[in-house]
């Protein structure tokens, strides 16, 4: 065997090791993106949807074996959908095509198939929307702190449409001046406080927010 031949397998050796390396992380972050995109969809589903239990995830008619959107159900076996949100069903649409079979060991555990002893027809899913939202999101990067906007009147929270939800969140430093009473008894005169601005936060999707406009304080 030649010299050239010997380094060139060597090589092939190196390379195949780095090719299983790196097929394992892509498997991995696979994954990682599916359990986001199922945690994604619960938290869009409940924000705006309190009520519902589960969403119903089908297989796409086109070619490809990811999701779709499948319906909202108030409870995971209802035979019926309980409301229609098509603007709602668009931005999910994302989230589902994460979900296909070659991830499905990550996310399918959040889902069941059928009611006890039947299946449903063409695969179809349902999410379990309680479940989902356990999945830990702990690893994220801090959240986008976006700029709450003024519509028809109200405050709009940038993250979930939520009007008139968004609130001040402050610290105060109180000084009360202490006075003794004619029975010797200590009183506390409550004054000004320093108060300090730690920021805004909507109380519908516990999102941090920016409000770009001067606050009077009444």
């Amino acid at each position: 065997m030649s010299t050239d031949s010997i380094t060139s397998t060597a090589l092939a050796t190196r390379i195949d090791a780095e090719l299983r390396r790196r097929r394992q992380d892509v498997g991995q972050l696979q994954q990682q993106i599916a359990l986001l995109a199922v945690r994604a969809i619960a938290e869009r589903v409940r924000a705006k949807h309190p009520g519902i239990a589960a969403y119903g995830l089908n297989y796409t008619d086109q070619d490809g074996d990811f999701r779709v959107p499948g319906g909202y159900y108030a409870t995971a076996t209802a035979d019926d959908e309980a409301v229609e949100d098509d603007e709602l069903d668009n931005i999910l649409d994302v989230y589902c095509g994460d979900l296909d079979d070659a991830n499905a060991a990550a996310w399918q555990p959040f889902t069941i198939d059928g009611p006890p002893g039947a299946l449903w027809d063409n695969g179809h899913l349902r999410l379990l929307i309680d479940a989902a939202l356990r999945i830990s999101v702990d690893h994220l990067a801090p959240p986008v702190v976006a700029d709450a906007t003024i519509s028809d009147g109200w405050l709009v929270c940038p993250h979930c449409g939520g009007r008139d939800s968004i609130v001040e969140i402050d610290s105060a430093t109180r000084k009360h001046r202490l006075s003794v009473d004619s029975d010797d008894q200590l009183g506390a005169l409550m004054e000004d406080g320093d108060f300090q601005r730690i920021g805004f936060q909507c109380t519908n999707c516990d999102h941090k927010v920016d409000v770009p406009f001067e606050v009077y304080h009444g």
